[in-house]
């Protein structure tokens, strides 16, 4: 009878720190997945920004290639956009002075009607010089010089490594 009692004892103990264990757990887990919560929009942002980047670069490549066969910007236009762009572009626009900008729509409301914009960068008094464009608020390169204007209105905590100082 002793044995008895002593095993409904310890089965009594051992359900007890068990669902004791079972709370503990599910509150770290619970604090858990709401500090990666606070955190996700910035990266699902970066994700559509980064997207964005990689889309434009062909639009990069033919700006830059007209300025050098022209030997100067091309006149202001609306570029053509990916059609494999998810949907989050509105348009790309070039300004015929030396930037592009991306405009996002409404399709992700933390993009809405936000702008992204490349600015192109040289080295001034060399004429071999490389254009260089400049994403979002990113610093630019001892000795280059803009020639456009930068209008991004993302905020820069929500902009890739690339496009901030």
């Amino acid at each position: 009878m002793l044995f008895n009692n002593n095993l409904k004892r310890a089965k009594h103990n051992y359900l007890f720190f068990l669902s004791i264990h079972i709370v503990i757990s599910a509150l770290v887990i619970t604090s858990l997945a709401g500090i990666m919560a606070s955190h996700f929009p910035n990266y699902a942002t970066k994700a559509y920004l980064t997207e964005a980047l990689t889309k434009i670069s062909v639009a990069r490549t033919e700006i830059t290639t007209d300025y050098y066969q022209l030997g100067h910007w091309p006149e202001a236009q609306t570029l053509e956009k990916n059609s494999d762009d998810g949907g989050i572009i509105d348009q790309i626009t070039f300004d015929g002075k030396g930037t592009i900008n991306v405009i996002f729509n409404n399709q992700k409301p933390i993009l809405s009607n936000r702008i992204l914009s490349f600015t192109a960068a040289h080295l001034p008094n060399i004429d071999s010089s490389g254009i260089l464009w400049i994403c979002g608020y990113a610093s630019l390169p001892e000795g280059f010089k803009t020639m456009g204007v930068n209008i991004t209105k993302i905020e820069p905590n929500k902009l890739p490594n690339s496009c901030k100082r």
